[in-house]
């Protein structure tokens, strides 16, 4: 029996850029906590929340290995004179966002975003090779969040251990760092003294997550990627430290909407190599063969951001509509932040 593709029931686009558009970011931080209840949308009270939480916490407190990062808390995006994004942010904590996630995901929420969507920080990065390529990474299976799908160099906003003094404020350029952090760790490349642009700000419903996007064009091939990947594992496995991508994969320009829309024919990676055919792998890892590529709602968003960005809206809206007939993504949604999620703040985005 084919295994069946995952549906996703929603992705959200907050925010995006224009073709050919240079929008920089940049981040307010406070390093304050924003009150329990606001961070548990409504759930503060509720016993099997609370209860979740406690054992979490208690994990971390016994089992040295885990800790209790601090990460970014969205709280509002504005647009300046120059049409530039500010963010403004606070923080919060790991063990709160991984017990809202396994909270929220085991209930209907409705419709209000307040109770869908968790406002930790993340990021989301686009990376396209010198030969015109985009790099997605296959999750390790093993791994706690997104095994066995294909996305962009992706992670929390984690920036400093709850015991750690040094309380912050990030700097203003912090997501240009966390995508530079995310693609060293996740396929070996050195990017800081590349351009980063920022594309925009996505959810997704299934992951209860929203992501800041970011982009980043490569002085490398896809060989010499796969090459630093290839070295960065190798690497990862004399250390005995855990490898976030199996294997990656480097999809063309043009043929990319049939692989976003989870129907893509061919070979992906011709150095070890890995090939689909209507979307099951039919070359890669033997536990995948004949079974459909997986992908994550932030993961289509950035896709989405990306197109419009290179090309069209018109371009965007003819690859929104070919995964929503496809069947992978039932709706794709496109809301003002401030006014639907980050609620507290006056400050309303101009779309």
């Amino acid at each position: 029996m084919i295994e069946q593709r995952q549906r996703i029931e929603e992705v959200i686009i907050f925010d995006s850029v224009g073709q050919g558009e240079n929008v920089n970011l940049r981040v307010i931080h406070s390093n304050s906590f924003p009150s329990e209840e606001e961070q548990s949308f409504g759930l503060w009270n509720d016993e099997e929340y609370r209860k979740r939480l406690l054992e979490r916490r208690k994990q971390i407190a016994e089992h040295p290995v885990y800790y209790d990062g601090v990460n970014l808390f969205f709280d509002c995006l504005t647009i300046d004179r120059n049409g530039n994004r500010v963010m403004y942010m606070r923080d919060t904590l790991y063990s709160i966002h991984k017990t809202l996630e396994q909270t929220l995901t085991t209930r209907d929420t409705g419709s209000d975003l307040r109770t869908r969507l968790i406002r930790t920080g993340n990021v989301v990065a686009v990376v396209e090779t010198s030969d015109g390529k985009l790099v997605f990474g296959y999750r390790s299976g093993g791994s706690e969040d997104f095994g066995g799908m294909y996305l962009p160099p992706a992670g929390f906003t984690d920036y400093r251990k709850d015991t750690d003094p040094n309380k912050g404020p990030v700097s203003e350029d912090f997501f240009d760092r966390s995508t530079d952090k995310e693609i060293r760790e996740e396929i070996g490349i050195n990017t800081s003294s590349l351009r980063k642009q920022y594309l925009g700000f996505v959810g997704g419903v299934e992951t209860r997550s929203v992501a800041i996007v970011t982009y980043v064009k490569l002085n490398h091939t896809s060989e010499e990627v796969e090459r630093a990947f290839q070295r960065l594992n190798r690497k990862l496995k004399r250390n005995g430290r855990r490898i976030e991508h199996d294997h990656l994969i480097y999809v063309p320009f043009e043929p990319w909407k049939h692989f976003i829309s989870g129907r893509y024919t061919g070979v992906l990676n011709p150095f070890v190599p890995i090939a689909f055919e209507d979307g099951l792998f039919i070359s890669g890892p033997k536990e995948t063969i004949g079974k459909p590529y997986q992908q994550f709602g932030e993961g289509i968003g950035s896709v989405l951001n990306y197109t419009r960005f290179r090309s069209t809206d018109s371009a965007e809206g003819d690859l929104k509509n070919r995964v929503i007939d496809s069947g992978l993504v039932r709706r794709v949604s496109y809301l003002d932040p401030n006014a639907k999620l980050l609620y507290n703040m006056d400050a309303l985005l101009r779309l």
